[in-house]
């Protein structure tokens, strides 16, 4: 005997800013993007055997800029999800260490350079 539960649901955006980008390097500006998913999925459960089945039966995905205070701007968003209490200071604090804004890229990478016991010098 089988058991088949069907059903169609609109998963909400959860856009995160995932955590691979502190393996960014350095940059001024990152643009950002949303994703909005719709599936229809099929779960069967088989009474004999006791094993679930699960089904992608259709998927419509959108990818759209981000809603910020300036659309498409990761910083911007960022700045939003840091008011909205989604991410932490500590967490934001990281991402300004990668995403550092304009004209800051020379003074980011010279910092990380002297953490890592590396400093430049310009020949005379």
């Amino acid at each position: 005997m089988n058991v088949i539960f069907a059903f169609v649901r609109h998963i909400q955006s959860q856009s995160l800013v995932l955590s691979f980008f502190t393996q960014m390097p350095v940059v001024s500006r990152s643009d950002c993007t949303e994703i909005d998913a719709a599936e229809t999925v099929e779960f069967s459960f088989d009474m004999e055997s006791r094993e679930f089945t699960f089904n992608i039966l259709a998927a419509n995905v959108s990818f759209n800029a981000c809603r910020a205070a300036q659309n498409n701007d990761l910083a911007a968003y960022y700045d939003k999800l840091l008011s909205e209490g989604r991410v932490t200071q500590a967490q934001k604090a990281a991402f300004d260490k990668i995403i550092v804004g304009n004209n800051n890229c020379g003074a980011a990478i010279t910092s990380f350079l002297g953490i890592k016991g590396i400093s430049t010098a310009t020949q005379a």
